[in-house]
């Protein structure tokens, strides 16, 4: 009998792939069903732990057509927790549904997530945001990673009617177990002329990469020899980006080392003296915990998402501002600085749930 299935279709990279990975490797039963991407690395996973799972195609038309019959296929009342994401199309008013919710702009209307896109694209993705919320406020449960978040929800007027819950971010096992960490894979990117700030992220422009050249050149300008290692894959956005460090004359205060495995992470921030997210909105960073965890600063921008879950934790940029990032890393070239920064990320950290904490509150949640 299945007892739970867990659906982590919604789940393709980035963060969340790290925490879906370390979920499925720290909780299992013989009655969970794993609903997987075909080929993905939660699939592999589940090969090797011997996981009772459903692989699907990682195609829209192979997974809209399963998401349909899911109903067929399991009795009614079956519960679902979906890490991410929101309810199986077909399993609506059938399966009892409990959604994690990390779709942050949702909750923020007044922050126009989508303005660098054009027209059309802009209402594609707005569409795509509609269909979303409708879908999410559908499911029985939602959970959600911050208070901001939980409280916004709770003043919605769709979300409020629904059952709410808050699970905060741990560090994912992949950065913290000691076992996975391997001091050759980016010894290269080792510098005596520049302390290397790393900036793991995909190319999204809602992540403001774009920034960086500009930034650099205030560091070339100023004589501060620091330099960004980015995790993108070849891309539009990524040529373009390369494009302007190169424009600006500062090619040598970046370096690209491609999208990096989630167990590759305390690997790569050990050759890092700082770790930094720019982003416009974010549910909660994995760039935070980790920075927490593997000993590091973190530098953010100042906004809502950032202060009311970093608070003296993290340094903090004034995107309008630019003179302001290179201010953050002249007050952290102050070793007692650098330290503070450091300390306060523990005392932070300490208040954060472990894995397995956070994973039995998960249970908690869809067991009762």
């Amino acid at each position: 009998m299945t007892k739970l299935l867990v659906n982590l279709l919604p789940i393709k990279t980035g963060g969340g792939l790290q925490n879906a990975i370390s979920f499925v490797s720290s909780v299992n039963d013989d009655g969970y069903v794993y609903l997987v991407n075909a080929d993905s690395k939660i699939h592999k996973k589940c090969i090797s732990e011997g996981y009772n799972y459903i692989a699907i195609k990682n195609n829209i038309f192979s997974r809209l057509l399963f998401e349909i019959k899911i109903r067929y296929l399991f009795p009614k009342n079956t519960k679902c927790f979906t890490y991410f994401g929101p309810p199986l199309v077909g399993s609506i008013g059938h399966f009892y549904n409990i959604n994690g919710c990390a779709y942050s702009n949702l909750l923020h209307p007044e922050i126009d997530f989508w303005g660098w896109c054009s027209a059309l694209q802009k209402l594609k993705r707005k569409v795509i945001d509609l269909y979303r919320r409708k879908m999410m406020i559908m499911s029985d449960e939602i959970i959600l990673e911050t208070d901001l978040l939980l409280n916004r929800a709770k003043n919605d007027h769709e979300f409020c009617k629904k059952k709410l819950h808050v699970v905060h971010m741990s560090p994912s096992k992949l950065v913290t177990d000691d076992t996975l960490f391997n001091d050759n894979k980016f010894k290269y990117i080792e510098s005596e002329r520049y302390k290397n700030i790393l900036y793991i992220s995909g190319a999204h422009p809602n992540k403001r990469l774009h920034l960086l050249p500009d930034i650099a050149k205030k560091m070339k300008d100023e004589g501060i020899f620091y330099r960004f290692i980015l995790t993108l894959p070849k891309c539009d956005y990524s040529d373009r980006l390369f494009s302007k460090f190169k424009a600006l004359g500062v090619s040598e205060y970046y370096l690209n080392v491609g999208p990096i495995a989630p167990n590759e992470v305390s690997s790569i921030v050990f050759y890092c003296y700082a770790m930094v997210n720019l982003a416009l909105l974010e549910s909660f960073s994995n760039n935070v915990v980790e920075a927490w965890a593997l000993k590091k600063p973190i530098i953010l921008p100042e906004a809502e998402w950032s202060l009311t879950s970093c608070g003296d934790a993290a340094c903090y940029v004034d995107i309008s501002n630019l003179d302001t990032f290179v201010d953050v890393l002249q007050e952290l070239h102050i070793p007692e600085v650098y330290e503070k920064i450091v300390n306060k990320g523990n005392v932070m950290l300490a208040k954060l749930p472990s894995l397995e904490e956070k994973n039995n509150k998960y249970l908690d949640i869809i067991n009762n």
